[in-house]
């Protein structure tokens, strides 16, 4: 079945409404409602959105792995769920309903008005609900419950935690969930923190279920101030997968533009790549003044490849201007010469903040561009000059590739 591209979050298109069950009663819930999914062996809880919804199952976009779990929507609706297994289908769960809990009477399906509450327009309800009131009070109640409306959905987009008050050592939960976001004991630590600096402090820590939490100390006087507490996972989530559909969307432009000569790497397609080459020597790389040594050990290496002058000048000068580079914004560096039966793989390593990936496509193709964190004016004589060269750069620093084929 093909979709959109911006399917669910499309609320013309239905397709997705095919992976659940449900017959004609299947709806896309405009908007999505944000939704917690609980493990039924409380092995910790996962965001999402709930998308499309029938009276016997639910669509919700998450990076929960597809397992069993308890969800609680609004505190209106109980139920547990089991997923269907759809082949491909990423970050989106379809999900049977196995039992709704309700005080009065548990079920197997969703009652009609608890259908109707999930995918109808909030806006849409509050007009039935207000529909037979007198005309000259139905305008004004109208617009302040949609006001209030529009608060909530502000709030819930927010995906606003918790919220304390500190005050002299104790802590005290004024809103948000039952279940903290964190222990007492790291809240109590950043805001004696931000007491020490004398002005607010945030920090983003990651709790032992795998979420990105976002705290914000406040002082207000002595020994007096208030905390923040906001679950950033599916932020955090999005962000990293748009980055790396970033990446891949530049690894495949560059290799095309330079014909398969100049690859991107990331770190575990790197490491793989060196244990492709038997490693020969390697070098600490820490102050200009270890270049020329370098640079002789390499030459007396090469020399045993029966390669021309002018192969092994070649050679020298791309090795020394990937040096050059990695000094320039790392003083802990390494050089390594790697062979194997007809080629010889020289990488630069350097501990650098890396190339940012959106200078990546103006640092790799135009000639003369340069900032604090590129390769500049060298990395066009290098690929150049070498049969191949792969690029890893990130948090971690930047490792080039030099390939070279034996004679």
């Amino acid at each position: 079945m093909d979709y959109c591209n911006d399917c669910p979050s499309n609320k013309d298109c239905t397709n997705c409404l095919e992976l659940i069950g449900g017959g004609r009663f299947r709806k896309k819930v405009n908007p999505p409602i944000n939704v917690k999914l609980q493990s039924l062996d409380g092995g910790g809880s996962y965001s999402g959105k709930l998308h499309a919804i029938s009276r016997v199952g639910m669509l919700i976009e998450t990076d929960a792995p597809k397992k069993e779990y308890k969800i609680s929507i609004n505190g209106k609706i109980n139920a547990h769920l089991s997923p269907v297994y759809h082949k491909g289908l990423e970050h989106l769960i379809a999900f049977d309903i196995v039992i709704v809990n309700r005080e009065e009477k548990s079920d197997k399906r969703l009652t009609r008005d608890e259908y109707e509450y999930l995918f109808m327009e909030k806006t849409e309800i509050i007009d039935n609900l207000t529909e037979d009131l007198e005309e000259e009070v139905k305008t004004r109640i109208r617009e302040d419950l949609k006001t209030e409306l529009f608060k909530s959905q502000l709030l819930d987009e927010l995906m606003v935690g918790s919220t304390y008050k500190y005050e002299k050592g104790h802590l005290k939960q004024l809103s948000g969930e039952k279940s903290p976001l964190l222990d007492e004991e790291t809240l109590t630590d950043l805001m004696q923190k931000s007491f020490k600096e004398k002005g607010p402090t945030r920090d983003v820590i990651i709790d032992p279920d795998g979420r990105y939490i976002d705290v914000h100390a406040v002082p207000f006087g002595y020994q007096t101030g208030g905390c923040l507490t906001f679950d950033v996972t599916d932020l955090v989530n999005k962000e990293k997968r748009l980055l790396q559909e970033q990446w891949e969307n530049y690894k495949e432009v560059i290799q095309s533009i330079t014909k398969g000569k100049v690859l991107l790497k990331n770190s575990t397609e790197m490491d793989e790549l060196l244990q492709e080459y038997q490693e020969k020597e390697r070098y600490q790389l820490t102050d200009k003044k270890q270049l020329t040594p370098i640079r002789e050990s390499i030459k007396e290496v090469i020399n045993n490849y029966n390669l021309t002058d002018k192969q092994q000048y070649g050679i020298l000068l791309a090795v020394q201007e990937a040096a050059t580079n990695a000094l320039k914004y790392s003083t802990d560096g390494e050089i390594q010469l790697r062979e194997s039966d007809d080629e010889i793989l020289i990488t630069v390593h350097d501990q650098g903040k890396g190339i940012a990936l959106k200078n990546l496509p103006k640092a790799l193709l135009v000639n003369g561009f340069s900032t604090g964190s590129t390769l500049g004016q060298g990395f066009n004589l290098m690929s150049r000059i070498s049969h191949r060269l792969f690029l890893k750069s990130d948090h971690t620093g930047t490792s080039v590739g030099l390939l070279f084929k034996k004679p």
